[in-house]
């Protein structure tokens, strides 16, 4: 197959054939969009829709927000969220930015732990007493992961958790006794473990000190709602992201020159917004890049961001390890990119080489390298073979939700 084979090889039993449960599935996770059009990255969610042909009912436990709604159903998936303090305006430990991000901008978030764990623990064995739940399918080993396994430890229920990077950057932060007291509490439970990356598992590896036997599955792509498309602006580079260290962009940056000064016509969109923000507004003013070369378009809804992929030759991925040791999982735009029939520049970082081959389906440097990122700029935006972007294309077509769902609904309900 090619491109990500590590990743496309993963639990083939449940291939070629629908499997289905007559019990529920219970779906946990720190982030979920809180209305419609809500930028929040929704790739848990759409996980979660992408398996309600596989179990009787699939529920999706986030934790609650400002004016979100308590209860609701989104394509087939009852949503639940949880409070974890009162009153609501309060919970502000999610969404935006991530939990650690939140809690390094205000770090009197760190009182609300203890609160948003516990009333988690409440929320999952609620739900595991109302509804027959059959598997949870718990996302980040911090918190989730931890919530679960609590809640199941005398229940016969199976606990499947995936980690998607950021989880284990903090375990590998902590005390080495603390982070593997909380990963002992989590396989102890019997836990299937799923990783989001080749890199990921690496880590969880280092972490257990043995192999972990972690299957390895990201997350997937919409092909529908990200199709090739002929029309667009031959000169236009494409980010979409959190505007967070991680992401690379202040490199991103860099190279614009280097880039401009080969192809005079070359302009980037920015899209996303976070904490780096304002400072990648000064610096691309320092660096002499003005509005005409450099758009920053803020964080837009999920089908505008479809639009914005149809409207660029290039898109970038250009992540990078932060100085808090933090990489990127395995970005949402890198399939979506893909999946637009794009052409495509990542760096090797966590899950992006799984997928991306250079070469093959699109091109690739070393993170943090301004001159390289420039190289393979270039020559993405002259290249004027289509085989690339096809290869991209078919590529995207292996994670299109309902096939990687097959997959993924094997890992739930196989046992080991």
């Amino acid at each position: 197959m090619g491109a990500g084979s590590t990743v496309l090889a993963v639990c083939k039993q449940g291939a070629g054939h629908t499997m289905k449960s007559s019990g529920d599935c219970l779906v946990t996770t720190s982030t979920c969009p809180c209305y419609i059009g809500d930028p929040q990255p929704r790739f848990v969610l759409d996980l979660a829709i992408s398996l309600v042909p596989h179990f009787n009912r699939v529920h999706l436990l986030a934790p609650g927000a400002p004016g979100a709604a308590a209860r609701e159903e989104i394509a087939g998936v009852f949503i639940h969220r949880f409070q974890y303090v009162w009153p609501a305006s309060l919970q502000l430990l999610c969404y935006r930015h991530g939990i650690m991000q939140n809690i390094r901008a205000n770090p009197l978030l760190l009182t609300l732990l203890p609160l948003f764990y516990s009333a988690q623990v409440r929320a999952v064995t609620r739900l595991c007493d109302e509804f027959p739940v059959e598997v949870i399918n718990s996302h980040w080993f911090v918190f989730q992961s931890m919530a679960a396994a609590r809640s199941t430890r005398r229940r016969q229920v199976r606990h499947v958790a995936h980690s998607h990077g950021a989880d284990l950057d903090l375990l590998h932060r902590l005390p080495a006794w603390l982070s593997h007291r909380i990963l002992a509490a989590i396989v102890s439970s019997g836990t299937k473990m799923v990783c989001e990356s080749t890199y990921v598992r690496g880590r969880l590896d280092s972490l257990l000190g043995h192999p972990s036997d972690a299957a390895v599955s990201c997350m997937g792509v919409d092909t529908a709602a990200f199709k090739p498309v002929t029309t667009g602006d031959r000169y236009r580079i494409l980010f979409v992201g959190r505007l967070v260290e991680k992401k690379g962009v202040a490199f991103l940056l860099k190279a614009m020159p280097l880039v401009r000064k080969q192809i005079p016509a070359a302009v980037l969109e920015i899209v996303g917004d976070g904490e780096q923000a304002t400072a990648l507004r000064t610096l691309a003013a320092k660096l002499g890049l003005d509005h005409n070369v450099i758009v920053f378009s803020g964080a837009r809804p999920h089908a505008e961001v479809a639009a914005a992929l149809a409207n660029a030759r290039v898109i970038v991925v250009p992540s990078v390890m932060d100085r808090h040791g933090e990489v990127d999982g395995m970005p949402t735009v890198l399939l979506e990119a893909m999946a637009s029939g794009k052409r495509v520049v990542g760096t090797r970082v966590d899950g992006i080489p799984d997928v991306l081959k250079h070469g093959e389906n699109g091109w690739m440097c070393e993170p943090a390298d301004v001159t390289a990122l420039a190289e393979q700029l270039i020559s993405a935006l002259q290249d004027s073979d289509e085989r690339i972007p096809l290869a991209a294309r078919t590529t995207a077509e292996h994670y299109n939700w309902p096939v990687l769902a097959e997959r993924y609904a094997a890992l739930l309900l196989i046992r080991p």
